[in-house]
């Protein structure tokens, strides 16, 4: 009887120790996760150049135009564009999408021909493409444009100066006028990016940057494992989640 009364008596001490312990574990899985994003950010960052959009606001490329969003950067020029059709290859994917544009993804067009492409011309060609909520085209410095295709055209492991993604030729041997383009996209919350041929069907592109859209963050709701539990009244949980 004594040591039944000492354990009622140790239960709230218990219950209050498991739910802290779930506050700690949910806790850990957001400094783990920030650990990573930031290990991954790194190592690979993303220049913060000064830009001019297509509405002539001066931003910081990362810090204005890509920091806590999901994201595709595609690069273009208007010139090229009747024959790549790089935005227009963009545009049926942002008709897919709909109003996930500007809410749950954000696109970014930078040219990679500054001299030509003003922010005035720029501005001109997203009206061509009705101006959507989301898309920003933007005008990089002449000088600046280099860092921002190192970091589109090499964005794994090998770093900025590798030559993964063209097949081992450097980025300076590189012909402008090229015939296949990428568009770069990830989550920038969580440091996930990759990137797909700007030629892939628009239902695979659109599926590609659900992908990396907002969802469940794990850890917002503990789970216990293995087979639901009992509950004090002796049925069968709905699940096993843990208050």
């Amino acid at each position: 009887m004594n040591k039944r009364r000492g354990f009622l008596k140790s239960a709230p001490v218990v219950a209050a120790g498991l739910t802290g312990l779930g506050a700690t574990q949910s806790d850990a899985v957001g400094v783990a996760r920030g650990n990573v994003v930031a290990a991954v950010t790194a190592a690979t960052p993303i220049p913060n150049m000064t830009v001019v959009t297509h509405t002539g606001q001066m931003a910081l490329f990362h810090d204005d135009l890509i920091q806590g969003r999901v994201v595709a950067i595609s690069m273009m020029s208007i010139e090229n564009e009747s024959r790549y059709q790089v935005t227009a290859s963009l545009a049926r994917v942002a008709d897919l999408l709909g109003d996930k544009l500007g809410r749950d993804v954000h696109f970014i067009s930078v040219t990679r021909d500054p001299v030509a492409d003003t922010p005035e011309r720029l501005r001109e060609f997203a009206a061509r493409f009705g101006n959507r909520k989301g898309w920003t085209f933007v005008w990089p410095e002449p000088t600046s444009l280099n860092a921002i295709e190192n970091r589109i055209y090499h964005h794994d492991r090998h770093g900025p100066k590798s030559t993964a993604m063209n097949h081992g030729v450097p980025m300076e041997d590189i012909n402008p006028q090229r015939t296949l383009d990428v568009v770069f996209y990830g989550n920038s919350r969580i440091g996930l990016w990759s990137t797909f041929p700007v030629d892939i069907s628009t239902e695979d592109a659109a599926r590609r940057l659900s992908w990396v859209m907002p969802g469940k963050t794990p850890g917002e709701q503990m789970e216990r494992a293995g087979p639901r539990v009992l509950t004090a009244s002796g049925f069968w949980a709905p699940d096993n989640r843990m208050a």
